[in-house]
């Protein structure tokens, strides 16, 4: 009793002791007058260059440098991105979001403030920008349930200040007024600016036709100096050379790059002398890469800040993520410009990272992207192959001493692939081969211990699977986050923290671990051994630094939790039952506390949706569970797989619980194992009970579920 009090102690001491200091976000008491907002699609980050283009690369080593991932409700596309910047939340656009009009602006022999008026009942000034899609986009994001576009613009009006867009990405024939998304308020309006023929020149020298007034801009942007205004300049002629891409050679798409890049940062630098002071703030933002980006699989876009306080590496309150900010991060961004009492989503990373680093970083989340579903199935593919080879050996009695060998080598492939996240492989062939010679140096070393300390060959996997884990979490190494087999950065459903794949590697290796161990034998202090590891790895699983999740500590307490007790070979009973989810929601109670206790750029998941409940009312809880059921649905419907591995999980659990079954001779044999079986495969249903993509965790435990049976079985006469 008085170990079980001291370890409690130990835990909470522990979980309230360990410093959150991820994130370092920033908070001035000055307002900026103007904010100016270049934005330049299909930019590169290998375009930022001190040769070609000094004026944006003075603007990063003034500011912040970062890699925006465009996350949206809908498809990566310029029209979403900008409504998702403008809603503050993940939205979508309209097909025909660009065809956005000055009030005066003839459209089809009729004047736009009129078409405005007759689609919305709204009338506008003559000086008004007006969003010819409004209704359509209001009526798809209420479809979908997602953002509100013009948010922005409405915030940015209350404080007294004005929208003003110039510019855009015209094409004969092809309207494209796409930075008018950004900065349109509620109504579809944005007060002021020029996106017509004004800022544009006729260009016959290249098959462009038309190209951007950079005089004109100057000018343009000049009338706007005095005032209190949001300035989003649209620099469209990268847009316009990327839809002629197919009509020139290499080498002149190369050259009209280079020279439209320079023309560009020129602008910018007579930009950044004539219309902006000392305390303006500047956005540099993309919304899409170019075409020769995204055959490289650099779907990142660069951002720059330029703001008090901000120097160095970006980060946001979204992603934890040194060097990688998200679209729905720059809506309060730009707003703490104007208001120091919004929180500044956007901030500088205590550490930085140069330019060649994120540029690889860029590449590995392209990569592990582009790559992750047809390498994960290859070695899922492996894997069953294996499984059946080990089950016929052991039907038909044929087991030999390469069985545990195969056993040892399965259980070895997800620390193989998280060591592989530290490597510099771009080819996917090349990638398999080397993580397959990873994985039988771990089977090596493995039964070279095996052999000194006389033990089973899985121990050492398990345990060292358990203790990468934990130091990876705990001093922040990044190889969870960077491997192939986590989530993905650029998904945009997780960015830092353990995730749902290795919560389910977490989780089945300590059980197997466990149920191994005091399988060879039950002394007080291996049972003492178990119960600190099982605290540690809750502790992995729910702590907010970690991006822990209330799915994840639940299924952490009460999956372990059951273990424990089914190792001391107690009957769950009523009370026992009643004892463990108490205990759970004591558990969660904690994780709870110190969530909501610290700043909200330190909140995890659940720390951000318990704030939005209390902000949001009760209504928000409904819009939390239907957002989960959904992604959990979709997970399970993505591959008629997902159905197999439930209806499969169902068989073996009424199999294990059921009593006097085939499985009656390995409770006889191997009681701990047995446990140990049944606690993976409870853990395996809580995790799909309460995690939104749980069937990811469960099948991963259900791996280590088949690794421990196995195991067992060829060892039973």
């Amino acid at each position: 009793m008085k170990i079980k009090l001291s370890l409690g102690l130990l835990i909470i001491l522990i979980f309230t002791s360990l410093p959150l200091t991820a994130f370092a976000g920033t908070s001035d008491t000055d307002t900026a007058d103007k904010v100016l907002i270049y934005m330049i699609d299909k930019l590169n980050i290998d375009d930022i260059d001190p040769e070609l283009t000094p004026n944006i690369w003075f603007l990063k080593e003034k500011g912040g440098l970062g890699l925006l991932n465009p996350v949206t409700s809908g498809g990566r596309t310029s029209k979403n991105i900008c409504c998702t910047i403008s809603a503050g939340k993940h939205a979508v656009a309209s097909d025909k979001a660009q065809l956005n009009f000055k009030a005066d602006e003839i459209i089809n022999s009729e004047k736009a403030a009129d078409i405005f008026h007759r689609n919305t009942g709204t009338s506008i000034g003559e000086k008004n920008i007006a969003i010819n899609s409004i209704e359509v986009i209001k009526k798809n994001n209420d479809r979908l349930n997602t953002g509100n576009p013009g948010k922005l613009g409405d915030e940015i009006q209350r404080r007294g200040y004005q929208t003003v867009v110039i510019g855009n990405s015209d094409r004969p024939g092809y309207y494209s007024r796409l930075g008018a998304l950004i900065l349109m308020n509620s109504q579809g309006i944005i007060d002021d600016g020029t996106v017509g023929r004004e800022v544009l020149q006729i260009d016959d020298t290249t098959g462009l036709k038309y190209q951007s007034d950079y005089s004109a801009i100057i000018a343009q942007s000049l009338r706007f100096k005095d005032i209190p205004a949001v300035v989003l300049i649209e620099f469209g002629d990268l847009n316009r050379l990327e839809s002629m891409y197919n009509f020139f050679s290499p080498a002149k798409y190369q050259s009209e790059r280079k020279k439209t890049l320079s023309q560009i940062d020129n602008c910018i630098g007579e930009l950044q002398k004539k219309a902006a002071a000392e305390e303006t703030c500047i956005y540099l933002i993309t919304p899409s890469p170019s075409r020769t980006a995204v055959t490289n699989d650099e779907l990142l876009l660069p951002i720059i800040v330029v703001k008090p306080g901000i120097k160095g590496t970006l980060t946001s309150f979204s992603t934890h993520r040194e060097g990688v900010v998200s679209t729905i991060n720059i809506k309060n961004s730009i707003l703490s410009c104007l208001d120091h009492e919004i929180n500044q989503e956007i901030a500088a990373a205590k550490a930085t990272k140069s330019l060649a680093e994120l540029k690889d970083l860029n590449k590995k989340a392209g990569f592990n992207h582009s790559n992750q579903t047809w390498i994960i199935s290859i070695y899922i593919f492996l894997v069953l192959a294996l499984l059946l080879l080990v089950s016929l050996q052991y039907i038909f009695k044929k087991s030999n001493n390469f069985t545990p060998v195969i056993i040892t080598f399965i259980s070895a492939l997800p620390l193989s692939l998280l060591i592989m996240s530290k490597t510099v492989v771009y080819n996917p062939s090349l990638f398999i081969i080397e993580s397959l010679f990873i994985n039988l140096l771990i089977v090596v070393i493995s039964w070279v211990i095996t052999r000194i300390i006389k033990t089973n060959p899985l121990l050492p996997v398990l345990l060292l699977s358990i203790g990468v884990i934990s130091i990876d979490l705990t001093a922040n190494a990044g190889l969870i986050e960077n491997s192939i087999m986590s989530y993905q950065l650029i998904s945009g459903i997780r960015y830092y923290g353990l995730g749902n794949e290795y919560m389910g590697v977490l989780l089945g290796t300590a059980i197997c671990f466990s149920a191994l161990l005091l399988q060879n034998s039950a002394a007080y202090t291996r049972q003492i051994f178990i119960i600190i590891l099982f605290c540690l790895v809750a502790f992995l699983t729910a702590y907010p630094l970690f991006g822990s999740n209330v799915g994840g500590a639940i299924t952490a307490s009460l999956g372990l939790g059951y273990t424990f007790l089914r190792f001391k070979e107690h009957t769950i009973d009523i009370k026992k039952v009643f004892l463990l989810i108490l205990g759970t929601a004591i558990f969660i109670s904690i994780i709870v506390f110190i969530d909501i206790n610290q700043p909200v750029e330190l909140q995890s998941h659940l720390g951000k949706n318990i704030s939005l409940i209390i902000s949001g009312g009760i209504g928000e809880i409904f819009n939390i569970i239907i957002r989960k059921l959904q992604m959990h649905l979709g997970l399970i419907n993505y591959h008629f797989g997902g159905w197999i591995l439930l209806l499969t999980i169902f068989i073996f659990t009424y199999l294990l619980f059921s009593p006097k079954n085939w499985f009656y001779t390995l409770n006889i044999y191997s009681p701990k194992v047995y446990a140990g079986l049944q606690g993976i495969l409870l853990t395996a249903f809580i995790a799909i009970l309460f995690n939104d993509s749980g069937i990811v965790a469960a099948a991963v435990l259900f791996l280590y579920f088949v690794i421990l049976l196995l195991q067992s079985l060829i060892k039973i006469p």
